[in-house]
């Protein structure tokens, strides 16, 4: 099972045959992590990916042991997702308009839309562009942005309109 830095973790280990009680031991943890009875647990300080060894003795004479080896990848929180496009600048009625829009947060790709955008303007990739219509005045619009894991966010802008 992955891990996320910062997030408690959690995995049981389980051993069979042998005589119990067995006795783990485990080399390669991340920092964070540690290794009680048998169990790994505790909140990983770093992200990567981790090779640990793990090693189980019984409780037999002579002792039986076995070994193995797991990768545990520990990965960072992504941020939530936001949209970082300060404001809109002002359109000019039949001149181009293109405005770039910014995101952070999330997974990409990342997916823009808008409800209110005015006559003659269009979200294509990540910018609005085209050639504003409709004259004077401020435009209330929302935008809309779906990162690869469809988490979505959205911001009011009003887009002034020059004649």
């Amino acid at each position: 099972q992955p891990g996320v830095v910062g997030q408690t973790y959690q995995k049981e280990l389980i051993a069979s045959g042998g005589l119990a009680p067995y006795l783990w031991s485990a080399t390669g943890l991340p920092a964070g992590l540690q290794l009680e009875s048998s169990i790994i647990s505790g909140k990983p300080t770093g992200a990567g990916t981790f090779t640990i060894i793990l090693k189980v003795n019984d409780s037999a004479t002579p002792v039986n042991s076995k070994q193995q080896q797991l990768t545990l990848k520990v990965s960072v929180q992504p941020q939530i997702l936001t949209i970082s496009t300060p404001a809109l600048a002002a359109a000019t009625l039949s001149v181009p308009y293109s405005q770039q829009l910014t995101a952070t947060g999330g997974v990409e790709p990342y997916q823009w839309s808008s409800d209110g955008l005015p006559i003659g303007l269009s979200i294509s990739g990540n910018s609005i562009s085209g050639q504003v219509s409709v004259s004077g005045g401020s435009v209330p619009l929302t935008l809309r942005v779906t990162d690869g894991k469809q988490a979505t966010a959205s911001q009011f802008y009003l887009l002034d309109i020059n004649p």
